[in-house]
């Protein structure tokens, strides 16, 4: 997921965290200057077949928690 800081000072992401063992965030480490991007990286273990509907929680220095769903379907692998 890219995002912007829209915002007049550094944003620094202090943790991002999923609501299971099987999304897991990867988030920049370095503060993202105001009108600077940045991107979150979320990895989900696709050996579970079926509709995703998973929650990564994102806290920083807004002092206030950002919330990202991650929905859709991982299906099972067609046989060649």
């Amino acid at each position: 997921m890219k995002f912007k800081n829209t915002g007049t000072e550094p944003l620094i992401i202090k943790n991002a965290r999923g609501s299971c063992g099987c999304t897991v965030p990867n988030w920049p480490k370095e503060p993202i200057l105001p009108g600077e991007s940045g991107q979150i990286e979320i990895r989900y273990a696709t050996n579970r077949t079926g509709p995703i509907n998973k929650k990564v929680t994102v806290t920083t220095n807004e002092e206030k928690e950002h919330v990202i769903s991650v929905l859709g379907t991982v299906n099972p692998e067609v046989k060649k």
